[in-house]
């Protein structure tokens, strides 16, 4: 009976050791499982990750779009001044002048060199009519046909006419026009009473020259 007593003993205790094995085998597959968890979360936050990196170099590729060609540039700055600055009817000449200050770029920049071919460009959007014999007229536009463009603002400049206010009241200026190697050229005398200094005076033959193309 003593016998007895201690084999049953002896297998309630293995009983109990298969118990505790078992128990720690399932306590160690929960830890895999939650480590199985972990790298899913791993996994979701790397994939999250690499979308960051994604809208960052689509935001760096918008950031490094190329600027805008003379082309460009030209152009929209002339539909500028037609739409906002000198509305048709408008001299060509004076919008394209007007467009090359306005835009920085002059119609010698562009691919089309001369203004006649850049207004061939816009034929059936910008209406031009002769206006005299060589003298070209813009009469209206075609909004709905227009390329699409963004108004061109106007960039704050320097004072250009700086240079030709008088600093001081003086006499009588005469202007006067004489013949020089057989050339017509006007004179202007007198402004050296009013401030001009011979580089002044420079300043003033080359603005009158520019604008009213005299000599």
């Amino acid at each position: 009976a003593e016998l007895q007593r201690a084999v049953d003993d002896a297998a309630a205790s293995n009983g109990v050791a298969e118990a505790a094995v078992e128990g720690a085998a399932g306590d160690t597959d929960e830890a895999a499982g939650a480590d199985v968890g972990d790298d899913g979360a791993d996994a979701e936050t790397e994939a999250a990750a690499g979308d960051t990196d994604a809208a960052d170099d689509d935001d760096e590729e918008e950031a490094a779009a190329p600027p805008p060609s003379p082309d460009e540039i030209f152009r929209a700055a002339f539909l500028t001044t037609l739409r906002r600055d000198l509305k048709p009817p408008v001299l060509a000449a004076e919008a394209v002048g007007a467009a090359a200050k306005l835009g920085g770029a002059s119609v010698k920049e562009t691919s089309w060199k001369k203004a006649a071919k850049f207004l061939e460009s816009l034929a059936g959007v910008v209406d031009c009519r002769e206006k005299s014999k060589g003298v070209l007229e813009v009469v209206s536009v075609d909004w709905g046909r227009a390329p699409p463009f963004e108004l061109v603002e106007k960039a704050a400049v320097a004072d250009e006419f700086a240079a030709l206010r008088a600093t001081k009241r003086g006499g009588c200026v005469t202007v006067s026009v004489r013949r020089v190697r057989n050339k017509n050229c006007t004179f202007v005398d007198g402004l050296d009473g009013w401030g001009f200094d011979e580089a002044r005076q420079k300043a003033v033959a080359a603005a009158l020259r520019t604008k009213f193309s005299a000599a």
